[in-house]
C-alpha cells in the first residue's frame, strides 16, 4: 500500500468519526432540549394547577376546597366549589334569619377572607336569608407565616332546604396523597364572577336613626340597580328595600335588627346592577 492510499484511509476515518462526533453532540442536546423543556413545563403546570380535596357529599349537594400549592407573597388562593341539587342552597356572608355562612378553622390558626358573587334573596313565610342555589364558586385568601407549606383544618358550611344541614369538610394540603389536581382556571372563573369596586362616577352614603338604615347611591350615568345585599358584621341588619329611583338616584331602606358595637354602624354591601355589580365597605351617620 503507497503513502497516497494510507492518507486517503486516514481521511476517510476522521471522517467517519467527524461525523459520529457531530451526531452525538446533536443526541446530547437534543436530550438536554427535552429535560429542560419538561423542567419548564413542570414548574407552569404547578402554578397553573390547584389540589382539590375529594368531595364531600350529603344529602342536597357536595363541596371541596381546592387550594394553589404555590404560597406567594406568604398567602395561599383556593376556591371552594359547591354543586347543590334541586331546591336546596346554601349561603351569603350574611346568611339571614336561619342560614349558617361558610367558616374556616385552620390548624394553626390563620386569617382568612372568602370573597362572595352576588347573592339572591330568598323569602319563605317570615324567614328571609341570603344566598345561592344550583353552584357556586367561592374564592378565598390564608395568610400564613412565610415557610409553611401546607394548610390543615376544615370548612363548614351550611346546605339548607327545609332544615339547615351543617357540612364539614376536612383538609390537608400538606399530604397530597388524596388530591385531585384541576385546571387553576375554575380560580380565575370564581375571581371573574365577583362584583367589582364601586364604578367611578358613583357615590353612596348611609344614614340611620339607630332603627332604620337609609342607603343612598348616586351616580351621573345611568346605571341599572335592582337590588342591594347587607352585611353588618358585628350588628345585624335586615334586607334592603327598594324606596327610590330616578335617572340618577336610588334609596334603599334597611332594618336594623341589633347594634353590639358602640362604633359607628359600618356595613359590607353588594350593589346589584347592570353593566356591572359592585361592592365595598360603607360607615353610617346618625341622623
Amino acid at each position: 500500500m503507497n503513502f497516497l492510499s494510507k492518507v486517503q484511509i486516514k481521511l476517510t476515518v476522521y471522517r467517519k468519526l467527524l461525523q459520529l462526533h457531530q451526531f452525538f453532540k446533536f443526541i446530547a442536546f437534543s436530550i438536554f432540549t427535552v429535560l429542560l423543556s419538561s423542567s419548564a413545563f413542570s414548574q407552569s403546570n404547578a402554578t397553573s394547577t390547584l389540589l382539590a380535596t375529594p368531595w364531600q357529599e350529603l344529602e342536597g349537594g357536595r363541596v371541596r376546597v381546592a387550594l394553589e400549592p404555590v404560597q406567594e407573597n406568604g398567602t395561599f388562593s383556593g376556591v371552594i366549589e359547591v354543586n347543590l341539587k334541586p331546591g336546596w342552597k346554601t349561603y351569603w356572608q350574611n346568611p339571614g334569619e336561619s342560614g349558617l355562612a361558610p367558616s374556616f378553622d385552620f390548624q394553626p390558626p390563620a386569617n382568612y377572607h372568602i370573597s362572595f358573587p352576588v347573592p339572591h334573596f330568598f323569602k319563605d313565610g317570615n324567614d328571609w336569608s341570603i344566598g345561592y342555589k344550583n353552584s357556586v364558586l367561592l374564592p378565598f385568601v390564608v395568610d400564613r407565616t412565610a415557610g409553611q407549606s401546607g394548610l390543615k383544618g376544615q370548612l363548614t358550611i351550611g346546605i339548607c332546604k327545609e332544615i339547615c344541614l351543617p357540612l364539614v369538610v376536612p383538609f390537608d394540603f400538606s399530604d397530597f396523597d388524596d388530591k385531585i389536581a384541576l385546571s387553576n382556571s375554575l380560580l380565575a372563573l370564581a375571581k371573574d364572577k365577583l362584583p367589582e369596586n364601586v364604578p367611578e362616577n358613583t357615590s353612596l352614603e348611609a344614614y340611620d336613626d339607630g332603627k332604620l338604615l337609609t342607603i343612598i347611591i348616586t351616580g351621573k350615568e345611568k346605571t341599572d340597580i335592582t337590588a342591594i345585599y347587607l352585611d353588618g358584621q358585628k350588628n345585624e341588619i335586615g334586607p334592603a328595600k327598594l324606596v327610590k329611583q330616578s335617572a340618577e338616584q336610588t334609596i334603599f331602606t334597611a332594618p336594623i335588627i341589633a347594634i353590639n358595637s358602640a362604633t359607628p354602624l359600618t356595613f359590607f354591601y353588594t350593589v346589584e346592577a347592570k353593566p356591572v355589580s359592585f361592592s365595598g365597605t360603607l360607615t353610617s351617620y346618625k341622623r
